[in-house]
């Protein structure tokens, strides 16, 4: 059963990480020191609340996959 969730698991996530965990382009700007006006802020802010709406019923299935790996262990 914990083989079955974890290939699960790995079948899963890189789909996941690649459409929901990329951070780089704010983490870019902040060591470059870059200035981002009102608007952009609010522009980007927009983005990242949309897309943790559209990326939270994956990271909770995965939590949940997770956590039946372990009590399976």
């Amino acid at each position: 059963k914990v083989k079955k969730l974890q290939d699960q698991y790995n079948a899963e996530y890189p789909a996941y990480a690649k459409d929901c965990l990329d951070e780089t382009a704010g983490a870019a700007r902040m060591l470059t020191g870059e200035k981002l006006t009102a608007e952009q802020m609010a522009t980007l802010e927009a983005k990242k609340k949309e897309r943790d709406a559209r990326c939270k019923p994956q990271a909770d299935r995965l939590a949940q996959i997770q956590k039946e790996i372990l009590a399976a262990q």
